[in-house]
């Protein structure tokens, strides 16, 4: 199983590649449980039963029961989003440590190797030097043959993969193409938008007349404003001030008659007395 994503703008793609026959990567092919690899010769490596990923102990992922085979554990990691690949998943330095080499190749040699001697043996006991070397003939052809079979096999197992891989690319190929056409037109309905905003601005601020548009010319009518009110405001205050002063020289001037009054009043007749009261009486009500 191999799980691959892309990004586009925002939109995830996912492809699941269901190969529970087996998928080739730059380690080997994985079929299921099993690794087959072909440096210098053809090693068959199996996964550990109850094992964790060495991969996944930088996780910390260390319960052997959270998954089991390579695509329970990949399908785990996939999901909890520690690898995106099986190459990660199982690097080149881990496959010793996740997987156990089957040596029945080399037994099969070993045995070969043995029953060529045994052969070797009772020919030289029993049989012709044509018949010993048809015997071995035998075993060479017959191992030359399973290894065709098996190049034979990796090669449809290539061709298929490819084929896929095609399949896959043309339909990445149809979802970019929309990711595209709908980026467009989001660009499209962006750039409207924009233009409606500056068409609304435009309007609110008015044609241009002379160097200020609408909205210029009520912010200096509105400084004008504001001087001309200043200006009355502080003319105001001193029309306030001019009649307080005008108030208090009349005060003075009615209180220095009143002390002339009263003065005037200790040496005069009681007729005249009278006449001084009226008068006090009169200034005290202008008062």
């Amino acid at each position: 199983m191999s799980l691959t994503k892309q990004k586009f703008d925002g939109l995830y793609v996912s492809h699941l590649l269901n190969c529970e026959c087996y998928i080739l990567t730059s380690v080997g092919i994985f079929i299921q449980d099993i690794l087959i690899r072909g440096e210098h010769e053809l090693q068959v490596y199996t996964f550990k039963v109850d094992h964790v990923p060495v991969n996944l102990a930088q996780f910390g992922v260390t319960d052997p029961t959270l998954a089991h085979g390579v695509n329970g554990w990949f399908r785990y990691a996939l999901k909890k989003g520690f690898v995106t690949h099986l190459e990660d998943m199982f690097p080149q330095s881990s496959i010793s440590s996740d997987f156990v080499r089957d040596s029945r190749r080399e037994e099969l040699l070993s045995n070969v190797a043995e029953l060529q001697t045994q052969v070797a043996a009772l020919d030289a006991t029993f049989s012709t030097d044509s018949e010993r070397v048809l015997a071995i003939q035998g075993l060479q052809n017959q191992i030359t043959s399973n290894d065709d079979d098996i190049a034979a096999e990796i090669l449809a197992r290539d061709v298929a993969i490819d084929v896929e891989k095609q399949r896959a690319l043309l339909a990445e190929g149809v979802i970019v193409s929309y990711v595209n056409d709908e980026d467009q037109a989001t660009t499209a309905d962006i750039v409207l938008v924009r233009q409606e905003q500056v068409d609304g601005d435009s309007a609110i601020r008015g044609s241009v007349s002379g160097t200020h548009d609408t909205l210029g010319k009520l912010e200096i009518a509105i400084n004008n404003e504001g001087g001309t009110r200043l200006t009355a405001d502080q003319a105001a205050t001193t029309d306030r001030q001019t009649v307080r002063d005008e108030f208090a020289a009349e005060d003075s001037a009615i209180k220095l008659r009143l002390v002339a009054c009263e003065e005037k009043s200790s040496y005069i007749d009681p007729v005249s007395q009278n006449q001084v009261t009226v008068q006090i009486t009169a200034a005290k009500d202008e008062l």
